[in-house]
């Protein structure tokens, strides 16, 4: 396997919008075609001190956001080309429960520079939305509305589309950004260790339908 990984100063594309602040980054290409960059903040560290804002992560927050880069850098041979693999993890605001991708760690596979950008487009928008993921009576009442990521931690079920045009709105609330930029949507729940319940959400997209190819996930996921 002709593969090599190393870390860069910085990308050959702006990755200004994709987190809220400094990115940290890793790049590994397979065969010379295929180019893989994962990405996660430096910021929001006890190391790390930082004067923009952040949202409060959960207790294990950080540990999580460890083993999520480590597994991004595991996806290299398992997904094919063209996606974005990005994390929606617990934040706590108030005395309220919401998954964000926002300073979460994300990864991008790619060809060519349209994919790319595609792919950073979609991820900028996701930025935006705070999912609530709270057990009370407001949210129970219709969990449609929460999207695929909130749909995912709250039934603790995988769900995946080959094409995003298969969803309403109401059933995906990015879709209307979606459509234009992705086709493949696959959301998986991760768990931590020793509980029962999720722990956050792995979203998958892809500029192609859905080719992704499950049984090397599930491997990696198991490890």
């Amino acid at each position: 396997m002709a593969m090599k990984a190393q870390t860069y100063p910085s990308p050959p594309f702006s990755t200004r919008g994709l987190g809220p602040c400094e990115l940290s980054c890793s790049y590994s290409t397979y065969y010379g075609h295929y180019h893989l960059w994962v990405f996660w903040s430096i910021c929001g560290n006890d190391e790390v001190q930082c004067v923009k804002p952040h949202l409060v992560a959960t207790a294990n927050g950080a540990l999580i956001k460890n083993k999520i880069v480590y597994f991004l850098r595991l996806l290299l041979d398992p997904l094919l080309p063209r996606f974005l693999v990005q994390f929606w993890g617990l934040v706590k605001i108030g005395n309220k429960m919401y998954l964000t991708t926002c300073d979460q760690p994300f990864a991008l596979k790619y060809f060519g520079n349209l994919e790319v950008k595609q792919l950073c487009e979609y991820r900028k928008h996701c930025l935006d939305y705070l999912i609530p993921v709270d057990d009370d009576d407001e949210i129970s009442v219709d969990q449609v509305q929460l999207g695929p990521p909130g749909r995912v931690f709250c039934s603790g079920l995988p769900e995946y589309t080959f094409d995003v045009r298969h969803y309403t709105r109401r059933e995906y609330p990015q879709r209307d950004c979606a459509v234009d930029r992705v086709k493949g949507y696959w959301a998986l729940p991760i768990y931590h260790p020793t509980q029962h319940l999720p722990s956050g959400v792995l979203e998958i997209v892809s500029t192609n339908e859905f080719c992704l190819r499950p049984n090397g996930i599930q491997a990696k996921l198991r490890v």
